[in-house]
């Protein structure tokens, strides 16, 4: 009899089972996403369903806190942005629970809370998940948006793939360090951006740029030790061949799908996704030559007829 999978678990392409809760929709200004998704890193129903447990009670424990928070701030007057000041409060956490799980998020401060209830708030999220890790308040501007920089996901993503992976499927380590060299690649390209700064434009350059990237830069004394930018306006290198050029778009996808799901969103866009790299006629299967008893009873065969 099949195990059935519980609700709140979501078990993806590569068989990792991942935690997922709505946030309230009262509360999703608070945490900048509809719903929150977290690998569980494990294949085990039974593992997965009892973290998943925990993890559920902790959540609503906490959205019933922060709703007594928001309850509590909404009977006091607005306060009204001064116009010295024109910034957010955005606690942003990033921590790692007794389950070995990485939590992250942020928690804003809204123009009616209190610098008192925002802290308790701050407090709430901390007690709850069960972090010992110091946490830090931070001022960004009121266009601040959520999400890690892209380097600070890659080697979690490098465990990821690996860990998501059969024994004997398992990425060897010359696999990894070519998804970690395609990681770099885009960020130098792009530049190390939160991931809901990523936009069009971000594409479009990633684009423009890869099928013009330097090949063997580090080989080649022409390009060697140089900056991207200035190879970029250079005539005389060599640039990798398209088909290269796609294995890199295609690794980059996977890593920045990755990294949206972390976060519960969706991939905005797709890297060369309208190249197509057309497959070469493969060479004609060659003949074995007849050997030279062969010949003879065939030629035998000839004559008798």
């Amino acid at each position: 009899m099949a195990i059935r999978i519980a609700s709140n678990l979501h078990r993806n392409r590569h068989g990792v089972l991942y935690f997922r809760i709505a946030v309230p929709k009262d509360l999703r200004p608070r945490f900048a996403v509809q719903e929150i998704y977290k690998s569980l890193r494990t294949s085990s129903i039974r593992k997965a369903t009892e973290v998943a447990r925990t993890l559920t009670t902790s959540y609503k424990e906490l959205f019933k806190e922060l709703r007594q928070l928001s309850m509590k701030s909404n009977k006091k007057p607005p306060i009204e942005p001064s116009s010295e000041n024109q910034f957010n409060l955005v606690w942003k956490y990033d921590i790692t629970d007794p389950n070995g799980l990485r939590q992250t998020g942020e928690i804003r401060k809204e123009a009616q809370d209190t610098q008192e209830e925002f802290i308790e708030a701050v407090e709430s999220v901390t007690r709850h998940l069960y972090s010992t890790r110091a946490t830090q308040v931070i001022f960004e501007g009121k266009d601040s948006t959520f999400g890690l920089h892209l380097s600070e996901y890659v080697e979690d993503f490098i465990k990821d793939i690996n860990a998501s992976r059969e024994d004997a499927d398992k990425i060897n380590e010359q696999g990894l360090e070519d998804h970690r060299f395609t990681c770099r690649v885009l960020i130098e390209i792009i530049g190390d951006k939160r991931l809901s700064d990523l936009s069009i434009k971000d594409r479009n350059r990633f684009n423009q740029v890869i099928k013009r990237y330097p090949s063997n830069r580090e080989k080649v004394k022409t390009t060697r030790g140089k900056p991207l930018e200035e190879i970029l306006s250079m005539t005389d290198y060599k640039v990798i061949n398209l088909k290269t050029a796609k294995f890199h778009a295609s690794r980059a996808n996977t890593f920045l799908n990755w990294c949206f799901n972390q976060v519960g969103q969706a991939l905005p866009f797709k890297l060369l996704a309208d190249v197509k790299i057309k497959k070469g006629k493969g060479a004609a299967k060659k003949r074995r030559e007849f050997k030279n008893d062969e010949l003879s009873v065939d030629a035998h065969r000839i004559l008798t007829r």
